[in-house]
């Protein structure tokens, strides 16, 4: 079988949206970040922030539809019973971002600011609003400015504990492989099935319970065409949080919505 693992590593280079090609949304995140500390309400607790999906694992492609995305988490000093309505801090969130040449809308799972030119997005920034429970648990604010009060809830969360789980999985060049396989996945499903059907974080984490590592015994150098065949013949995977993400794990929101991977293949 022929290896084209030059073509492979071409096609890398061509999807990749990592830190070097995301400089523009790299300057909004910082503004954002600037006005939030500068714009947001007194009466909101403190917090700190953090870099969380795609662009923390450096796992991101520039989407085909255009509107690239970063992901923030936005960690209050303070715990549920403090705001049992969640959607108090989102709303700090939301008003100290608002601007003319933004757009920032409270979505379920964020906040979400969007810049458009000539009214098309041309990319967005998501963040995560948290704060956590009694026992350190880490929550997500989980509910749009429409919810009905009695809807609006905090939902167990650890994506820090995620990002790192997934990033300490493999190192050198086994990561650099494990990172164009996600990114192949990636581009893989929004070519076939689109983006909202089957979440980033999803393949993600199916590649972190089922990449192999794979090259060349002889010369030492990386296949990334078998690595993917590996894993797209997987036909039955196993239960996600027993045998690799660790237990605790179980109760996080992130991993209870990906159980649908316990049926997931490539075909």
């Amino acid at each position: 079988m022929a290896r084209a693992q030059a073509q492979f590593e071409s096609f890398h280079q061509a999807i990749l949206y990592g830190y070097d090609r995301s400089e523009e949304l790299r300057d909004r995140r910082d503004t954002l970040l600037e006005d939030l500390n500068k714009n947001i309400s007194e009466d909101a607790p403190p917090f700190t922030t953090f870099s969380q999906g795609s662009y923390a694992l450096d796992t991101g492609i520039y989407p085909l539809g255009g509107n690239p995305d970063m992901d923030i988490g936005v960690l209050f000093d303070c715990s549920p019973s403090d705001y049992p309505d969640p959607l108090v801090l989102k709303k700090y969130v939301r008003d100290a971002l608002e601007r003319h040449n933004r757009v920032a809308l409270i979505r379920r799972p964020c906040v979400t600011v969007t810049y458009y030119r000539a009214e098309v997005p041309l990319h967005h920034i998501d963040l995560a609003v948290y704060c956590t429970n009694a026992i350190g648990q880490t929550q997500i604010a989980w509910c749009r400015d429409t919810t009905p009060t009695s809807d609006r809830e905090w939902k167990p969360s650890e994506a820090q504990e995620l990002t790192a789980t997934i990033t300490n999985r493999f190192s050198g060049k086994d990561r650099d492989q494990f990172r164009r396989c996600v990114r192949a996945l990636k581009r893989w499903r929004d070519a076939k099935i689109g983006h909202k059907n089957t979440p980033s974080m999803g393949l993600t984490v199916a590649a972190y319970n089922w990449f192999v590592p794979r090259y060349d015994g002889v010369d030492g150098r990386y296949i990334d065409l078998y690595a993917l065949r590996d894993l797209g013949s997987v036909r039955k995977m196993p239960a996600l949080g027993d045998a690799s993400l660790k237990k605790a794990s179980e109760c996080s929101f992130t991993t209870r919505k990906l159980r649908f991977l316990s049926l997931f293949r490539l075909a």
